[in-house]
């Protein structure tokens, strides 16, 4: 018996499929990109109509080179294929069910053939399929166990750094309906692992995840099960669905714990349940996706153009190296800083308004809400009073020392505590907002300092004696009316000097706002009668780009969209 190989029960992508909506999607596609004269979009909806028109389905194997993407091709296919496993791969390899034959497709459009299974047709697929600068593609039939149209894709490496290669993968993610990723056991959770992982779980194809050569599992180090636990629990933890995570050794598939039979099984379930809809429309997400990012291509021309007639531009933007962006992207930022530019000379005095009143209001906030004579401090006031009256006696024995020593405690007493206050109620939160403008870029810092010295030294002897009310020292309410009116006193000089740091704030961030009016002037009369220009090309990049989101939109309401 042949386990698990791959079955499609006959008609099932045909069912419920509407076909003719499908299809006229692709004509839409075809058409927007005919408008805008992208050829390769229009050369891959005519691939999408061929792969629709013969049923084919790919199977995609991504992986590191040495992953075993190769050997775990053989392992669905029942049969060695002509290199057992083949060479590592540079260019795509499609292998399906047939005659034996294998081609390559060469740039340029020629093709070159072997009819039969002998060494030259595995001497020829050797040289082709490592051959990225010459062979786009190699297709391989054999009569193996695979159904009529079911085609498994070898891809390059995906660690590779070669254009080339990257091109290829990303040919064959625009035709798969299934993706495979394969890694090797020794690397199973690398962050670069993961990191792919997280790319192909956005191109919107069933994917699996498959652990290759786990006959180099110690089970005396760690139980399997336990590894393969903590495998599924990471991937969980990415967004990927454990049921699709497999481990298998495509070389060995007799050891334990392989689920290579599993795996081919499920595989062959995941096929049958796509029908064309579904197999589809991710072709043509990414190809309207693609078909985006070349109409922003096609205005990289024309901003590199108007570029070239503004040198060195964007060194006066922000003082960020953009040499190494594209130049939409440059032209951008220089629009940007543009329309920057003319918001700031329309609306400088409004900022600056709003930020002075916000100044001053964080400044009068702090003085009006700050408690500064508590319960405990009142009463050292009131005690400061009572010392003051002229019949104030200390203990049974009052002597003229006594009382004098007792009526200096107790004012030292009261301006420590008044001090304390002041500096932890007032000046220490006027300092922080004061801070926050220095860090903010408005600064005085030697007026300010000035300011905040005259306060430190507010509260003293002769200040707190000055507030006393001689005909009322003998009230006995009067001690509490001491405290009101010192507090009122503190609270006086507090906002005098925040009235002072308010006119210092607002000079400060005026001379500011007009040095950076006048490089916004500057800047827009570097550009002068070039601004259209630069506006315009943003505004066909823009306009292809509402066209593409048009599409996808309406693709949407069809009730069939990516």
């Amino acid at each position: 018996m042949n386990h698990g190989v791959i079955e499609i029960e006959p008609g099932v992508a045909a069912k419920n499929n509407p076909v003719d909506t499908l299809a006229s999607r692709m004509g839409q596609l075809a058409t927007l990109a005919q408008e805008n004269g992208d050829q390769q979009r229009i050369d891959r909806v005519a691939m999408l109509l061929e792969k629709r028109r013969t049923q084919d389905r790919h199977i995609v194997f991504l992986g590191h080179f040495s992953a075993g993407k190769s050997s775990l091709m053989n392992a669905l296919s029942g049969v060695p294929l002509p290199t057992s496993p083949l060479p590592t791969s540079a260019n795509l390899v499609f292998v399906s069910h047939g005659e034996p034959r294998v081609a390559a497709f060469f740039r340029g459009g020629a093709r070159a053939e072997r009819v039969g299974n002998d060494d030259e047709a595995n001497r020829m697929l050797a040289a082709w399929s490592t051959d990225a600068q010459d062979v786009v593609r190699v297709e391989v039939t054999l009569p193996i166990d695979l159904p009529a149209h079911v085609v498994l894709v070898d891809t390059p490496g995906v660690d590779s750094t070669d254009a080339r290669h990257e091109e290829a993968a990303s040919h064959a993610l625009f035709l798969a309906d299934v993706l495979v990723f394969v890694t090797d056991y020794n690397h199973v959770l690398a962050e670069d692992h993961l990191r792919l992982l997280r790319s192909f779980m956005k191109l919107n194809r069933p994917l699996f995840f498959v652990v290759n050569q786990i006959d180099k599992h110690n089970a005396w180090e760690l139980p399997f099960a336990s590894f393969a636990e903590n495998v599924r629990a990471t991937l969980e933890d990415e967004g990927m669905d454990a049921s699709f995570v497999y481990f298998v050794s495509a070389l060995h598939p007799e050891v334990p714990d392989c689920e290579l039979s599993a795996f081919k099984h499920e595989l062959g379930a995941v096929l049958d349940a796509r029908d064309e809809c579904a197999r589809f429309l991710p072709a043509l997400a990414q190809l309207l996706e693609e078909h985006r990012r070349w109409c922003v291509e096609q205005a990289n021309s024309d901003s590199a153009t108007a570029l070239s007639e503004l040198p060195n531009m964007e060194d006066e933007l922000d003082g960020t190296d953009r040499s190494g962006e594209e130049p939409l992207a440059r032209l951008k930022a220089l629009v940007r800083a543009c329309q920057a530019a003319q918001e700031c000379v329309k609306n400088a005095q409004e900022v600056c308004e709003k930020r002075i009143s916000a100044f001053q209001g964080a400044l009068d906030a702090v003085v009006n809400q700050a408690i500064l004579l508590p319960y405990s401090t009142t009463e050292l006031a009131v005690r400061f009073v009572e010392s003051q009256a002229p019949n104030f006696r200390v203990g049974v024995l009052s002597t003229r020392a006594k009382v004098q020593r007792e009526r200096e405690m107790r004012l030292t007493a009261l301006v420590d505590d008044v001090a304390e206050k002041f500096r932890t109620g007032i000046i220490a939160h006027l300092r922080q907002i004061d801070l926050q403008a220095l860090q903010e870029g408005v600064s005085f810092p030697e007026e300010s300092a000035r300011l905040f010295n005259r306060l430190e030294q507010c509260v003293h002897s002769a200040w707190l004696a000055s507030h006393l009310a001689q005909g009322a020292l003998t009230t006995a309410s009067y001690g509490y009316q001491y405290a009101k009116t010192v507090d009122a006193a503190l609270r006086t000089a507090a906002h005098a000097v925040t009235r002072e740091l308010t006119s210092l704030y607002e000079n400060a961030l005026k001379e500011k706002m007009n040095e950076q009016t006048k490089s916004a002037r500057a800047l827009l009369e570097r550009v002068g009668q070039r601004l259209p220009t630069l506006f315009a090309i943003e505004e066909t990049a823009a306009s292809r780009a509402a066209a593409c989101a048009a599409l996808k939109e309406a693709w949407q309401e069809g009730g069939i969209a990516p």
